[in-house]
């Protein structure tokens, strides 16, 4: 099934990371933090654990995931997204088309989002980032593929609408990047993931059932 850490595995493939990063310790961070946000029952602020996690974690990595708490919860276009929405949620296509150059397949392709507000069809992804601005944050957004993955879960998911949302660990700034099918953002997204989804295709798809359109 494609999704969007398949994508990543051939975008590293294809051009690995000049710089080393603790990917795993990163991961667990976001796991307290959006916890503490959205499923704070699970948090025991005693032992410094989550559920489900085989972690002790930090004063310190407690006091940075209230106060990113702290800010999103302040912030009213937050606030809004997170009324009446599920958290982590994901969704499975088992015929998800896509198309790239004069080519088209089709393969299974799954998508998660942070928060999914049905009512509206508003798509959100969470990002806790070391940027301090809003323009160092849309960089961010080139750099670690954020726009790829919002457009992969609109297309899978049927999304018109989406919120990329960014609080900086250096400052909790809270920033938001709306994108709609079809603009600019999405388009880039679009782009670098139907590239890879071929690249993916050729690797573990029947070359016999690609079709030229």
């Amino acid at each position: 099934m494609l999704t969007n850490k398949c994508l990543s595995e051939i975008k590293e493939y294809e051009m690995p990371l000049k710089y080393e990063v603790d990917l795993q310790d990163i991961y667990e961070i976001s796991i307290l933090i959006n916890t503490m946000i959205f499923e704070n029952n699970k948090v025991d602020y005693y032992t410094k654990k989550v559920q489900g996690l085989d972690r002790y974690f930090t004063i310190e990595h407690f006091e940075l995931a209230k106060n990113i708490k702290k800010a999103f919860l302040n912030n009213n276009i937050c606030k809004m997204l997170n009324t009446n929405s599920k958290y982590n949620h994901f969704e499975y296509n088992s015929n998800f088309i896509i198309n790239y150059s004069e080519f088209q397949f089709e393969m299974a392709a799954g998508a998660n989002v942070t928060l999914l507000q049905h009512h509206t069809k508003i798509g959100c992804d969470l990002k806790f980032t070391s940027t301090k601005t809003l323009q160092e944050f849309k960089d961010s957004c080139i750099e670690y593929s954020y726009y790829r993955k919002a457009a992969l879960a609109m297309d899978v998911l049927d999304l018109n609408n989406f919120m990329l949302i960014g609080i900086s660990k250096k400052n909790y700034n809270v920033f938001i990047i709306p994108i709609k099918k079809g603009d600019d953002n999405y388009k880039t997204g679009k782009k670098e993931y139907e590239y890879l989804s071929f690249n993916y295709f050729t690797f573990y798809g029947d070359l016999n059932k690609i079709k030229r359109i």
